[in-house]
């Protein structure tokens, strides 16, 4: 139950027809672990080991470009990675990839796949779709289609060739290879994971009418990434080619934080309240958006850290924008699509993609993380400039009666 929220006065909305009730339950983290919902199998645990014994594995596979990339023994390193590099927003976001991972290394086996480059997009829809417990919901197969993504990732980091020959021209290699040759991101539908309601289209029917911006008629257009999708965007930018890396990674990190496209190449050195270790960011506000000081991710701190030590290193002043070294004004609408560009390559290389994501899907993501985490709307809204938290709904895709 939420707290209590101010609620505009009565307009011609509220004669709108109510929300039908929900189809089905809500979907949670814990429906993903193992033995969920039937329990039939309990699933191996994975052996355990260290990061620095991952990356000396590793380097023995880096070193042998041809050799076979065992399920056995090369998954089994992808959890300490996760673990070392704090990926993963929830406690609960990593066991269940954990709990998939285990999954998918023991159902290679009994598929006859001894080596992880023998992978293609048929193998993966086929894990994508597989039926171990029960007929799998459109969240359980996006979940397993971003976990192999985050699993492939996770070997690029780590400098395992996943395929011969690849040149890596922008972006990380592991974009190369997804273009290249078969690969788990392949041609595997992304599912529309948030529908419209009947409230929202009314109003979404209301605002074309209005002159406004059109709508897709069921589908969200900028929809909150999930868990596991801001785990692939920052693996990608952690990947990234290293003359954009710092760049493309503040970025990241200030969506992510709740940073809208026309606020981040505003942002600042000294808009951070410690150039050592931050905590927080204050943005400009926008004519949307009011001006706040939110909180960065534990993921952001450390990431922010690194590229203000690196920007101090070379001189930069205090005071310059960190997301934008180009020329015009911050505040001009090029600047804001140079913004909207870099997320979008993101995401794309992520393996991110469908209709109903956008650069603000990252923000969208950072406000439902903490509508969740809190209980609250007020958090929402408190992370979108909003002035309530019943303003917020629509962009973290919470049905109205989930908001009570």
């Amino acid at each position: 139950m939420t707290a209590a929220v101010p609620v505009p006065p009565a307009v011609e909305e509220v004669l709108e027809p109510a929300v039908p009730a929900r189809v089905r339950a809500p979907f949670t983290l814990a429906d993903l672990r193992p033995g969920a919902p039937t329990a039939p199998q309990p699933l191996p645990a994975l052996p355990t080991a260290s990061y620095a014994e991952a990356v000396t594995i590793a380097a023995g596979h880096r070193a042998e470009p041809d050799q076979p990339l065992m399920p056995a023994e090369v998954l089994a390193l992808l959890p300490a990675v996760w673990r070392e590099l704090n990926l993963f927003p929830t406690p609960a976001g990593l066991d269940a990839a954990v709990a998939t991972l285990s999954r998918f290394a023991a159902w290679l086996p009994s598929n006859k796949v001894d080596d992880l480059r023998a992978v293609d997009t048929g193998c993966a829809a086929r894990f994508v779709n597989g039926k171990f417990d029960g007929e799998p919901t459109l969240e359980h197969k996006h979940w397993r289609r971003m976990t192999l993504i985050v699993i492939w990732l996770t070997l690029d980091h780590l400098g395992i060739p996943t395929a011969a020959g690849t040149d890596v021209a922008d972006g990380p290699a592991w974009l190369t290879v997804a273009r290249g040759r078969r690969g788990p991101a392949g041609e595997i539908p992304v599912p529309q994971l948030f529908r419209l309601t009947e409230l929202q289209r009314t109003r979404a029917a209301k605002a074309r009418r209005a002159g406004k911006k059109p709508q897709p008629t069921d589908v969200l257009p900028d929809r909150p990434l999930t868990e596991i999708e801001v785990v692939a965007g920052r693996l990608t930018v952690t990947g990234w080619n290293p003359a954009s890396r710092d760049q493309v990674t503040i970025t990241w990190t200030l969506a992510e934080a709740g940073g809208g496209t026309g606020e981040i190449p505003s942002a600042r050195g000294t808009d951070f309240d410690d150039m050592q270790t931050p905590t927080t960011v204050a943005f400009v506000g926008t004519r949307d958006a009011a001006p706040r000081t939110v909180a960065l991710t534990p993921w952001g701190r450390a990431q922010t850290a690194r590229v203000l030590r690196t920007l101090q290193r070379t001189a930069v002043p205090a005071g310059a924008t960190v997301a934008y070294t180009g020329r015009k004004d911050p505040g001009h609408k090029d600047v804001q699509a140079s913004i909207s560009g870099n997320l979008n390559r993101v995401l794309d290389a992520a393996g991110i993609t469908g209709e109903d994501v956008a650069p603000n899907s990252i923000r969208h993501w950072a406000a439902r993380h903490a509508y969740q985490a809190t209980s609250r709307l007020r958090a929402a809204a408190d992370v979108l400039g909003r002035e309530y938290g019943i303003d917020c709904l629509h962009q973290i895709a919470l049905d109205p009666l989930e908001a009570g």
